[in-house]
């Protein structure tokens, strides 16, 4: 997926369940990877399909990000909406699971959507969920999508 002109502007959104631990980190690491390539026409968010008032990204997702000198891209959690789908270029979710409520929820989403690991060929397994986890829970999940977000990258340059 190669863009026309480097100038246009694409947009990519990860989608979890809440919004409070593996889209935001995917995001957060994502960006990362797009400024160390200065890829600035790239831009990324994170929403969540299920998402409680007043949440926000735990605690734990953030101090993993902060071990490689990263925040989250936002703090509070977000419901993700028909007009995010809608701009975004492409959609990647967590799991299977969330790309089939997705497409159910936003019918136009289908073609631009995809869970992450897929990009890696790895169609039946999800990025697991560190919710409610330690440390290491949070540091493992983030391992576990590091290659497919670089190969991602490496897919939309």
């Amino acid at each position: 997926m190669s863009r026309a002109y480097e100038t246009d502007t694409m947009r990519i959104l990860f989608v979890c369940t809440g919004n409070t631990c593996r889209s935001p980190m995917a995001a957060a690491w994502f960006k990362k990877l797009c400024d160390d390539q200065g890829l600035g026409h790239i831009e990324v968010d994170s929403a969540g399909l299920s998402v409680r008032k007043n949440d926000s990204v735990s605690e734990n997702a953030r101090a993993v990000l902060a071990e490689s000198g990263l925040i989250p891209l936002r703090l509070g959690s977000v419901l993700v909406t028909s007009r995010m789908v809608g701009t975004a270029d492409l959609v990647m979710t967590m799991t299977f699971q969330h790309y089939e409520t997705l497409v159910e929820r936003f019918p136009f989403a289908e073609g631009k959507s995809r869970p992450l690991m897929a990009v890696l060929h790895q169609h039946g397994r999800d990025v697991f969920d560190p919710y409610g986890g330690t440390l290491q829970d949070y540091r493992r999940c983030l391992d576990m999508m590091k290659p497919a977000l670089a190969a991602l990258l490496e897919r939309i340059r």
